[in-house]
């Protein structure tokens, strides 16, 4: 039979499994002075559990930008700002990630259509002010990596984008864009009087009379720097590479007068709200690009102005000629 291990040997063999103070302290000792964990600067862990240096992305942007560059490609940006140079001339500001593009003023408005004197030049700062927020094209003309800095040019990326959709034809053997197409354009600016659109790299005038139906009194209140507005391509003209176009904002909508005799009947009541009060009298609005022009009231007690709630009784409506006549009755709110 094997020999039984006596109390006093067990005793020993507990003693030797088991570790010292001096041990303990020892192994205490090591895990204090157990090293950190070295991170490494400007580095990513990624979602899948790899690593990615900053210096990356900086490399894969600068690799797109000049592959932008060598092929000329047209961009798109918004003018975030308007700066001016040491000597006084603006020039125009969008960022691509963290490169600032220029694009001088001259290379952004052209210079043809305004005056060659000091009273041109202010206009074309007052223009270029206008466009802060617009959505704009260009093309690359320079990149000073160290910088961080890109040159631009719009009236460059504006040739490309009208000979893409004013000359290159289309399999129907004509261009993209012709005379009564409906298209999508850029809203570049808005005056009291006016919007200011860019139609496939043609700058066009909108006068207020072709912006809507209904009487609107500042384009401000439904135009904004950045939208984009369907219009209608009423007129178009080319001399050599020189293009001109005539579009409407309120011809690419369905003309609501057609309807109006069926839903606004003579002799009858509707609420309307007051848009506009001049000389001619009260324009009230009571339906979308349908206003009815009121005589002026001989309320002496009552100020009406826009936003202002009123019952009008109708007199007439002249669907050829685009009239609705009225007669305010009552003012149900006043604003």
């Amino acid at each position: 039979m094997p020999r039984k291990k006596n109390e006093t040997t067990i005793a020993i063999d507990a003693i030797q499994e088991t570790p010292s103070i001096q041990e303990k302290a020892t192994t205490s000792k090591k895990s204090a002075t157990r090293k950190k964990p070295e991170f490494v600067p400007n580095r990513i862990i990624t979602i899948d559990g790899r690593y990615r240096a900053e210096d990356d992305d900086r490399a894969g942007v600068i690799s797109e930008l000049q592959r932008d560059f060598r092929r000329a490609k047209v961009l798109t940006g918004e003018i975030a700002s308007v700066e001016f140079t040491s000597d006084g001339n603006p020039y125009a500001i969008i960022y691509r990630d963290d490169f600032k593009v220029i694009i001088p003023i001259n290379e952004i408005v052209d210079e043809n259509n305004f005056e060659d004197n000091a009273d041109g030049k202010q206009e074309m700062r007052r223009q270029l002010s206008a466009m802060l927020g617009a959505e704009i094209d260009y093309i690359i003309k320079g990149i000073d990596v160290k910088n961080q800095l890109i040159t631009a040019s719009r009236k460059d990326a504006m040739a490309v984008v009208r000979k893409k959709f004013f000359t290159t034809k289309a399999e129907n053997g004509y261009p993209l864009v012709v005379e009564g197409c409906l298209v999508e354009a850029r809203i570049i600016s808005v005056a009291f009087k006016r919007v200011h659109i860019e139609i496939f790299g043609i700058d066009v005038q909108i006068p207020v009379e072709e912006t809507s139906w209904q009487w609107i009194s500042d384009m401000r209140e439904f135009f904004y720097v950045g939208g984009k507005v369907v219009v209608k391509i009423l007129e178009l003209s080319k001399d050599g590479k020189d293009i001109a176009i005539k579009a409407s904002i309120k011809q690419a909508q369905e003309d609501p007068y057609l309807s109006a005799a069926e839903r606004f009947k003579a002799k009858s009541t509707y609420i309307g709200e007051v848009k506009a009060v001049n000389d001619m009298g009260v324009y009230v609005n009571l339906a979308p690009g349908l206003d009815c022009l009121c005589s002026h009231p001989d309320w002496a007690h009552v100020h009406l102005g826009p936003g202002s709630k009123v019952s009008v009784l109708i007199i007439y409506v002249d669907g050829e000629r685009r009239r609705i006549r009225g007669r305010l009755l009552r003012v149900i709110s006043v604003i």
